[in-house]
C-alpha cells in the first residue's frame, strides 16, 4: 500500500492506542483497508473482537478483500454498499484519483428525497454513464443486529457524514455509537451542509467534539477543530478517558 505523504497520521496513533482486543470497529469508507488493517493488530477475535467494513467502491472492495485474505484476517466482515440516510442507490464520484480512492458518494435515489446538489468537483462523474452504481443501506438497517456498542467508528466518506448518521439514529440513541471519528475536509458542501451545522448536530445528539494531536499526546475539547473530529457520547467519555490517560483533565479543555 503507496502513500506519498503519512495520511491520517493522529487518527492512526489514536486507533493504535485506543482499541482492545474485545472492541469492535467499524470503518466506514474503508477504502483499501488502512484504518482496518492497523485495527486487526489490536483487535482480537478470541476475545471476541471484531471488524465491520463499508466499502461501496468496486475496485476498492476487490483490494480491500485481498488485503485480509493476505493477513489471513477472518474477523472482518465486508458490506460492499454505501451507508446512507434512505435505502436506494448511489452514483461514486470518480472523476479524479484522490475522489475515486476516496469513494465519495453522491445522489441517493430516494424518491422522497431532493435531488443532491451538483458541483464542479461532481458534475463529470454524475453524468458518466460508466459511474457505477450501488446499493445504498442505511446503518440501522445494515448493522441491526449488533446489540453490543461499537468501540470506534471511524467514518471518511468524502462529504457524505451527515448522510450516513442520518440512516444510524437507533444506533445513536441506544448508545451503541459512543465514539466517532469524522474526517470532515470541508467537503459537507458537496452535499448542501455547513460543518458547523453538523457540528450542532452532533452536539444535539449527546456528542462531546475533540481534536487529538499524536505527537503533543494532547486531546483538545476546545474549537476550531481540524479535518479529523472525534465525537464522544457522554456515556462514553470515562472510558474514553481510563483507555487514554492523555484524556485527562490535565491534558485537554473542555
Amino acid at each position: 500500500m503507496y502513500r506519498s505523504e503519512w495520511f491520517d497520521w493522529d487518527m492512526l496513533h489514536f486507533l493504535k492506542s485506543y482499541l482492545q482486543p474485545g472492541d469492535h470497529f467499524l470503518d466506514i469508507g474503508a477504502n483499501t483497508g488502512l484504518h482496518t488493517l492497523l485495527a486487526s493488530t489490536c483487535i482480537d477475535p478470541s476475545a471476541g473482537g471484531r471488524i465491520t467494513c463499508i466499502e461501496p467502491d468496486p475496485s476498492n472492495v476487490q483490494r480491500l478483500r485481498h488485503a485480509l485474505a493476505v493477513n489471513h484476517l477472518d474477523h472482518v466482515t465486508v458490506h460492499p454498499v454505501a451507508a446512507a440516510a434512505h435505502a436506494g442507490r448511489v452514483t461514486l464520484i470518480g472523476s479524479d484519483v484522490f475522489t475515486r480512492i476516496a469513494s465519495a458518494v453522491a445522489g441517493v435515489c430516494d424518491p422522497g428525497a431532493p435531488e443532491p446538489p451538483t458541483t464542479t468537483r461532481t458534475k463529470s462523474a454524475l453524468g458518466s454513464p460508466n459511474a457505477p452504481q450501488i446499493d445504498a443501506i442505511p446503518l440501522d438497517d445494515l448493522l441491526a443486529e449488533t446489540t453490543r456498542p461499537i468501540a470506534a467508528c471511524k467514518i471518511d466518506v468524502e462529504g457524505a457524514e451527515w448522510e450516513v448518521l442520518k440512516g444510524a439514529q437507533n444506533l445513536i440513541k441506544s448508545g451503541r455509537l459512543p465514539l466517532l471519528i469524522l474526517e470532515l475536509r470541508g467537503h459537507l458542501e458537496t452535499f448542501g451542509s455547513q460543518e458547523s451545522d453538523f457540528i450542532t448536530w452532533l452536539q444535539a445528539q449527546g456528542y462531546h467534539l475533540a481534536s487529538y494531536q499524536h505527537e503533543k499526546g494532547q486531546f483538545s475539547f476546545t474549537p476550531p477543530f481540524p479535518e479529523d473530529v472525534f465525537a464522544i457520547s457522554e456515556a462514553a467519555l470515562e472510558t474514553f478517558r481510563n483507555r487514554l490517560p492523555s484524556a485527562d483533565d490535565n491534558k485537554h479543555e473542555q
